[in-house]
């Protein structure tokens, strides 16, 4: 008489197991890419978006559009980026090269390095 001996299915908890730790290790690693890139938008912000100036309290926005808009609604002119540090205003059928910097969540704009309103970002 031959004896055959039944083999233990492999356990499936183990692949399991496995596939939960990769979903989490995707996760992780996702969530801090999400969390250093929100960090950096922060504190080195574009142009794109709500600034509200320091010397008149009012906001403006700078659309992806190219638009600048008195508090978000009343549209003001247009603006199309020259160089990292200038822009052209078009406002009123005017057309102006504006001077503009960004240092931290401060954006300097105006004419004239001399006659530059700041504003921060909101």
């Amino acid at each position: 008489m031959e004896l055959h001996y039944l083999s233990p299915k492999p356990s499936r908890k183990g692949y399991q197991n496995n596939i939960i730790w990769g979903i989490f290790i995707i996760s992780i690693i996702f969530i801090g890419y999400w969390m250093l890139s929100a960090s950096e938008n922060y504190s080195t912000p574009t142009l794109v978006g709500k600034w509200k100036s320091q010397e008149t309290g009012h906001t403006i926005t700078f659309t992806e559009e190219g638009e600048v808009l008195k508090e978000g609604k009343t549209l003001l002119g247009t603006y199309h980026i020259l160089s990292p540090n200038q822009l052209e205003y078009q406002i009123d059928d005017k057309t102006f090269v504006m001077i503009y910097q960004i240092e931290g969540r401060e954006l300097s704009w105006g004419e004239t390095t001399s006659s530059l309103e700041v504003f921060t970002r909101k």
